[in-house]
């Protein structure tokens, strides 16, 4: 885990997530604070990144599933965000940040893929 500045919090937005830390992770300001998660959708991976917030929930643009802002939950029933801890100091916001995964080779990635991919998929972008 790292600790690291994502700058101050009257900066961040109250109606959309933005990207931080090297688009790591999404930060949004919440009741006179702020919730920040990994920048990863549960569902496929995509980046929550633009996501729209209203009346506490985040909705993810890629396929517009809606998460708790407060614990990054799914509606309860499925895997959520992972919300990431922070601190706020002097009105600058504080992240940890977990230590970025490492890239996998392309072979494994075809591999990967090759486990879940079904004839009628649209074309991988691996």
């Amino acid at each position: 885990m790292a600790r690291r500045s994502i700058g101050r919090l009257e900066a961040l937005p109250t109606d959309r997530c933005v990207a931080v830390a090297d688009d790591r992770a999404v930060a949004v300001r919440v009741d006179g604070g702020v919730c920040v998660f990994a920048n990863r959708c549960p569902h496929a991976g995509q980046p929550v990144a633009g996501g729209w917030v209203t009346g506490g929930v985040l909705i993810c643009p890629a396929h517009f599933w809606r998460f708790d802002t407060a614990t990054g939950r799914l509606g309860g029933i499925a895997p959520g965000l992972d919300p990431l801890e922070t601190e706020i100091v002097d009105g600058e916001v504080f992240v940890e940040l977990p230590a970025p995964e490492p890239e996998q080779p392309l072979r494994q990635r075809l591999l990967d893929h090759a486990r879940t991919w079904h004839r009628d998929d649209p074309p991988a972008t691996v």
